[in-house]
């Protein structure tokens, strides 16, 4: 698996953290980094697509050597001087942005996921570790659309430290 960065204006206090979706191009975000405020510095992390891989074991050890890979960069961008981490994620994105905020102080994340995911997540018996893990985390969601299968198409998840 692959990582490829790409930052700006790290030396700001305000650190913006972009995760793109899985199978997304490597400028998916460039119209987004044009727009992001000059207090702010972004790290882009992306990655390659077989960070999702058909053995279940190869894709645990991705994900989470992206994830210690993140934290390591944050953490050495932390030790530099105080900072507050903001993370953006979309779809696959968002499960990565979980398992960093349980390594690393996010002051705010903007996790935008498909239905499928998030329906599986408050509705079935099997995700109880992770609905447990967004209440002590004081998740609220925001449907944005309805699609007439699952409850909700999409959720904006707001997360706050």
């Amino acid at each position: 698996m692959n990582i490829y960065k790409d930052s700006a204006r790290l030396d700001k206090k305000d650190i913006l953290v972009l995760i793109p979706p899985w199978r997304s191009p490597r400028l998916i975000y460039s119209v987004m980094k044009r727009h992001i405020p000059e207090e702010f510095g972004y790290l882009d992390y992306h990655y390659s697509p077989d960070l999702v891989n058909p053995d279940a074991y190869l894709t645990k050890k991705y994900f989470l050597e992206y994830v210690d890979s993140l934290v390591s960069e944050l953490k050495d961008l932390k030790k530099k001087k105080s900072r507050n981490f903001y993370v953006y994620a979309e779809s696959l994105g968002t499960s990565l942005a979980l398992v960093l905020s349980s390594k690393i102080a996010v002051k705010k994340a903007i996790l935008i996921a498909p239905g499928d995911v998030w329906y599986s997540v408050f509705f079935s018996k099997t995700c109880l570790h992770a609905r447990r893990l967004f209440s002590i985390l004081d998740l609220t969601r925001w449907p944005l659309f309805h699609n007439g299968l699952k409850p909700f198409a999409t959720f904006v998840l707001f997360v706050a430290a």
